[in-house]
């Protein structure tokens, strides 16, 4: 009698193919992380240039004015009513948003609701997310014991930020703390809008910390999304603060002297 050889079967075992599976699974994990990361590192790129363009638009504001906008609400040498728009508003004819932004071009006459994705920063939203929102601004001015230059009294040229602290060690403009659920409103607890003025972009508690949208506490206060803050200083480099930061105030300060000297400057 002939005895037939069983027939070989191929293919994956159960086990075998559980573990392609996780190591698909891994490997997954670990491109969408990178795709993630990736996507994070670009829009702080995008965030970084809002901040540069702004600073752009500021200077040639200081070359057409011979001063730097502020919205001081006593004085200002532009608005001399006591109305004093927002410096987004200020801004918007550098920017080439006065058309879009505002009516007749004026800004005393911004149009609320009105998108602005320079204004915006990606990481949190998009301007069809939160029309009119904002996320840039600055500390709120303590007369005698610092003065930012978006608030300085009678506006400051870049001479005399360069005499006084000096260009790259005077910042001037830095994320506010945003609520994640106030992402999609552009205004609620956290937020405003670009066309409040003072002290609408103003962080009225800095003390020497930069705080996490995530953190509760964070509310009127200078706050990211980002890991570390992008910064725009007067000189047009952007800095990246970290959470804590010693002399904070200082930094944004134009008095002189300074009540300290920042340290670790980025």
């Amino acid at each position: 009698m002939s005895h037939r050889n069983p027939r070989k079967r191929s293919g994956f075992t159960l086990i075998e193919l559980l573990v392609v599976i996780a190591i698909m699974g891994v490997l997954a994990g670990m491109l969408m992380n990178g795709v993630q990361k990736a996507r994070e590192a670009a829009k702080r790129i995008e965030c970084a240039n809002n901040l540069r363009n702004i600073g752009i638009a500021m200077h040639n504001y200081e070359g057409n004015y011979n001063y730097l906008p502020t919205e001081n609400p006593k004085q200002n040498p532009t608005y001399t009513t006591g109305t004093t728009p927002s410096f987004y508003a200020q801004l918007a004819e550098n920017l080439e948003l006065s058309g879009t932004i505002l009516k007749q071009g004026d800004p005393l006459q911004p149009i609320k609701g009105a998108q602005a994705k320079t204004y915006l920063c990606p990481s949190r939203r998009t301007p069809q997310q939160a029309p009119g929102g904002r996320d840039y601004g600055y500390p709120q001015s303590a007369p005698s014991q610092y003065m930012c230059v978006l608030d300085y009294a009678g506006g400051c040229s870049i001479v005399q930020v360069s005499n006084i602290s000096g260009t790259s060690t005077t910042a001037v403009l830095s994320h506010l703390w945003v609520s994640p659920q106030s992402y999609a409103f552009a205004s609620g607890s956290g937020t405003g809008t670009w066309d409040q003025a003072y002290p609408g972009h103003c962080a009225t508690t800095v003390n020497n910390r930069i705080a996490k949208d995530t953190d509760p506490s964070g509310s009127n206060s200078l706050g990211t999304p980002h890991a570390s803050t992008p910064t725009l200083f007067a000189d047009n480099h952007i800095g990246n603060l970290p959470g804590q930061f010693n002399g904070l105030k200082d930094l944004f300060s134009v008095t002189s002297p300074r009540t300290t000297v920042p340290t670790n400057i980025p």
